[in-house]
């Protein structure tokens, strides 16, 4: 029999890490929104959001949260392991995007803003198809034993 309490608080951790995600993305778009010439205080706050996004990621890679839901989930193992497989990407992504800051402080706000809209825009997405191969695999479970 599976310990159901286990896997509820697991998910309940994981949805409260994206809601700290979510928050810092707000925190940067709100600073790239209204302070145009605080390059320094952007860049930080992008680098914290991958330095998060790194351990975020990393305890997900390491038989986090999605391993376990594909264990009663096996059919959902190609969609968990193309989302596991972005995850480079987005670390790419903001390295990027805190390099440029750094390098180039003229004209730099409205690029910015559009970069990070467009990539808060995929990541969402990205964690919205992350729980729902967590629900569709908890769904199951709780079907299967009706």
């Amino acid at each position: 029999m599976i310990d159901r309490s286990i896997q509820e608080s697991d998910v309940q951790k994981l949805l409260a890490e994206h809601a700290q995600l979510r928050d810092i993305l707000d925190t940067v778009d709100s600073t790239v929104n209204e302070l145009e010439d605080a390059t320094g205080s952007i860049s930080e706050k992008i680098k914290d959001l991958k330095l998060r996004l790194q351990k975020h990621f990393s305890h997900e890679e390491a038989g986090g949260y999605l391993h376990e839901a594909l264990e009663q989930a096996p059919h959902l193992t190609e969609e968990a392991m193309r989302l596991l497989k972005e995850h480079p990407e987005f670390l790419q992504e903001l390295q990027e995007m805190s390099q440029w800051i750094d390098q180039s402080r003229k004209q730099w706000h409205t690029e910015l803003k559009s970069r990070f809209r467009r990539f808060t825009e995929r990541f969402l997405n990205h964690e919205h198809h992350e729980n729902s191969v967590l629900q569709k695999a908890f769904d199951e479970d709780i079907g299967s034993n009706d």
